[in-house]
């Protein structure tokens, strides 16, 4: 039996009142408010979640920032009042989106009459978003999700690697979309909470997870789904269900200890193939709760010393290592350690290059406090702590300090290996031929040259070289050909033509054709064949060129697209970095046909920018540089309907040439943080009426991918990796090679792909690999036939470091310097959202054809490695 209820902000606000009896008095909110404030004058830390004051007890639930409390003078279960403060805020946040102070006071109206039917007169009614769909008419006042923090368990969506729009969880189920529609979709998040307890020396004395299984539907007409869990999944420590569902019990099986179900799943096929078959209600439920006491590797492993440093003085070491893959981040972790109560002063030493670090002292709680921003797996991160003492220690420290506590978030990742499985299609790129576009025009190359082509290229390392040239001649036929996302673009003639000019020509029709079809693959290809033909006819004519323009082709060529599933394939392409790393758009972004509308006939309007760099640099063997050069490029592409006049702005302190005045006479001062660019060249639409003024571009996009601006830069700038590199013998028939690289971008940007390789002397006849201690996602591989060692590595850090240590093993003495028969070492890698010469789009503008026209907008940049060499 409920008195009152009513929520505060942090501040003390009182945002919503009810009172349900009239049995308390009214100011309540503020005695309340008060005694939680002022609690730490009773010697407690804080307030516990029901206390009674004058004979009222008040029960309180702190959610999101919010606090939500209610009265009552009856003796009432604690926990039954709790379990409906949780549901009142999970039935406010399922009516208004996002739950905070602002959208509760702009929906006070709907907060009342929700209040009213889930409390009458005290008493309980329901806490069912879809029973109160049918008494409560109100439609919500909807808050901007993007100036909002993610709130709520779900938020989780939005940290880590996003599989899901930012604004996904903050919508309302009761709400439409602007246009009276309503979305389809459906949000499931696994959440576990992990208890851990570690002993002195490292063991885990008890471990547990806590799990839930809470999901979100915004589906019209309520549709039954499935929900398939591990078929290895037993519950009950026997590896029998509570159930007594059947299941073994393997050691790679999933056994959770019990669990319970919401009432709207039914169990029917449950026993046989572990799925849930449930019709959603309507807002976020848990589907599943469960417990787990079964061994599990830790997420984290913590290491701890305190030892003494003299009379008044101790020193603590604190080292977390992280367990799981190097590809997972965990998020705002937080470590703290309460040391001996009469410690006065307490200095920090973080690890070098630490960024997002932070440490503190807590004198009140006498407690040190670190906290990291983000921790990458398979990282190891140290602080020392230097403590000064009031007076001497007459006891025990280890006694005396700790025991040391840590909290975090680790999106992506359960330790409970607890999964929805997913049955997908598999889908294999194989070799694409497209053959002889100038000679199957003109009948003058025969019929079979598409075998003799594919013949000559698969077998050619018999001519003693690895691979074929991208042109070749057998019998008097030129052959062309170009590699794009694994397809083999070749043309064919009998005349003596540019080779630039035809590589120029495959790569434009593999952009046509990816402008047409959305995917570039060997599927898309050949469910679209007649579209396909229809182009090659009207790029080219009789073997010669007509246009490669999407915009003009768009007004003779009608086949619509047929479309192709991209969640099924791999990203392709400069612009599926799109989908790598922190992601800024949807996932399909860039594999969308520009001449096709989306389901429904609507197109969405969007447009894409890539910044994208190849940086060629040499090193000396002692590290200096010695060349260095950018070439780089402005790559657009756009979907947006009626060509709209598009404002470009880059850098105000841009300068081109090396002067500092640009090649077209342009003015600007070329002081020491500006950018200076040797030359570039403007695509034909770009206007350079006011480049002179503020270096902004005008232009209007023609359909399709096009590049905007070329340029090339060699002034000195700081290079993303330094590569060490030592060779030496070890002995008259071995050596040693050490190789060090490090990241010199920012610590909150990862280089993927990394591949390095160095040549060795040509009698090397065994090489044998040494990586450093704890080393994730590294391989290493010593080509024989080749005689050179690689070294791959799938992701690094900014500010890491990583060595590889090679012992090499001779088949005969060297007769020469080591350094010379060896090397030079060359590195490929692509940086995600950095670039080197800090070029940069301050604003991308849109010309507006109504007030309600707001196109997306996105820009990333990219840096790839064109020639990274370093020599020994």
């Amino acid at each position: 039996m409920i008195s009152q209820f009513f929520v505060l902000s942090q501040r003390g606000d009182n945002i919503v009142f009810r009172d349900y009896r009239g049995d308390v008095q009214k100011g309540s909110a503020e005695i309340f408010f008060r005694k939680v404030k002022f609690w730490k004058e009773d010697g407690e830390t804080e307030a516990p979640p029901v206390f009674n004051v004058d004979g009222v007890n008040y029960f309180h639930v702190k959610v999101v920032g919010l606090l939500f409390v209610a009265t009552t003078r009856a003796n009432v279960s604690p926990s039954l009042v709790f379990e409906l403060l949780q549901r009142i805020a999970r039935v406010t946040k399922d009516y208004l989106g996002i739950l905070n102070e602002d959208s509760i006071r702009k929906n006070f109206v709907l907060m009342y009459e929700l209040l009213d039917e889930v409390i009458d007169f005290g008493y309980v009614q329901t806490t069912s978003t879809e029973v109160l769909k049918s008494c409560v008419f109100n439609e919500p006042i909807m808050i901007d999700a993007t100036h909002m923090p993610p709130l709520g368990p779900a938020a989780l969506f939005m940290q880590g690697n996003k599989r899901m729009p930012g604004t996904a969880v903050t919508k309302s189920v009761v709400a439409n979309e602007p246009g009276g529609r309503k979305r389809e979709e459906i949000f499931v998040d696994i959440i576990e909470k992990i208890s851990i307890t570690f002993s002195s020396s490292g063991y885990i004395l008890t471990s547990e997870i806590d799990g839930t299984i809470q999901m979100k539907s915004y589906l019209s007409g309520n549709p039954e789904i499935r929900l398939a869990l591990n078929e290895d999944l037993n519950i009950g420590r026997g590896g029998r269900s509570v159930y007594d569902y059947g299941g073994s019990s393997g050691s790679g099986s999933v056994i959770l200890d019990d669990c319970n179900f919401h009432e709207s799943v039914h169990l029917d096929s449950f026993d046989v193939d572990r799925t849930l078959t449930l019709v959603p209600p309507d807002g976020e439920f848990p589907v599943m709760n469960y417990r787990m006491t079964q061994e599990f590797k830790p997420p984290f492993r913590i290491n701890t010393l305190i030892e003494e440093a003299g009379s008044l003085k101790a020193e603590v070491i604190l080292k977390i290592r992280a367990e799981f893959p190097q590809n997972i981040s965990a998020n705002t972790v937080s470590i703290q350690m309460p040391v001996p109560k009469y410690t006065s002063r307490v200095s920090f030493e973080l690890e070098p290059g630490a960024v997002g670090q932070v440490t503190d002292f807590k004198e009140q709680n006498k407690k040190v406090e670190w906290g990291l921003k983000k921790i990458v797996g398979g990282s190891e991160h140290t602080l020392r702590a230097k403590l000064t003492f009031s007076h001497e220690s007459h006891g025990n420290l280890t006694k005396e300090a700790g025991p040391v506590s840590m909290t975090f978030t680790i999106p992506m990742y359960n330790c409970s290996r607890l999964q929805l499985i997913l049955q997908t299609k598999l889908l294999f790129t194989y070799r694409f031929f497209m053959a002889s576009f100038t000679g199957a025009d003109r009948g003058d190359v025969q019929k079979g040259s598409a075998e003799i082509f594919f013949r000559k290229v698969k077998f050619w390392k018999e001519d003693g070289e690895t691979e074929a040239p991208p042109v070749f001649n057998v019998d008097g036929v030129n052959y062309f050909h170009v590699k794009v996302v694994g397809l083999l673009f070749v043309a064919t003639t009998r005349a003596n033509v540019s080779p630039s000019l035809v590589f120029e020509l495959l790569q434009r029709i593999a952009r046509v054709t990816k402008d047409y079809l959305g995917i570039l693959n060997e599927d898309s290809i050949r469910k679209n064949f007649v579209l396909m033909y229809e182009l090659l006819d009207e790029v080219i004519d009789f073997g010669y060129v007509q246009t490669t323009s999407t915009e003009v082709l768009k007004s003779c060529v009608f086949n619509e697209p047929i479309m192709i599933d991209a969640t099924h394939m791999p990203p392709l392409g400069p612009a599926a970095l799109f989908m790598q790393g922190n992601k800024r758009m949807p996932g399909t972004a860039v594999t969308k046909s520009v001449v096709a509308n989306e389901p429904g006939g609507r197109k969405r309007e969007e447009i894409f920018v890539d910044i994208i760099e190849k940086i060629s640099i040499t090193f000396s063997s002692s590290g200096y540089i010695l060349t260095s050069e950018i070439d780089g490029t402005i790559q657009m592409k756009s979907y947006l309907s009626g060509n709209p006049e598009i404002r470009l702005a880059l850098n105000e302190d841009l300068n081109i040439g090396r002067g500092g005045r640009s090649v077209y006479d342009y003015g600007g001062s070329s002081g020491s943080g500006s950018v200076i660019l040797d030359d570039c060249n403007f695509h034909e639409s770009v206007h350079l009426d006011s480049f002179d003024v503020d270096r902004t571009l005008t232009l209007v996009p023609p359909d399709g991918e096009f590049p905007v601006m070329n340029y090339r830069m060699t002034q000195e700038f700081k290079p993303p990796f330094r590569i060490n590199t030592l060779i030496e013998e070890a002995g008259s028939l071995k050596a040693e090679v050490i190789l060090k690289i490090r990241a010199e971008f920012p610590q909150n940007i990862s280089a993927n792909t990394v591949s390095i390789q160095m040549p060795v002397p040509k009698y090397t006849s065994r090489v044998s690999f040494e990586l450093e201690p704890g080393a994730v996602g590294q391989v290493t591989d010593f080509k024989e036939q080749n005689k050179k060692v690689e070294w791959a590595l799938k992701k690094i850090v900014g500010g890491s470091e990583h060595t590889l240590r090679a012992k090499l093993t001779f088949s005969h003495e060297s007769h020469g310097n080591l350094t010379k028969e060896a090397g030079p070492v060359s590195m490929t890698f692509t940086i995600p959202m950095y670039n080197c010469s800090r070029l940069q789009v301050k604003y991308l503008q849109i010309a507006k054809k109504s007030k309600t026209y707001n196109p997306y907008r996105w820009v990333r940049y990219v840096t790839q490695a064109n020639s990274y060499v370093a020599r020994i």
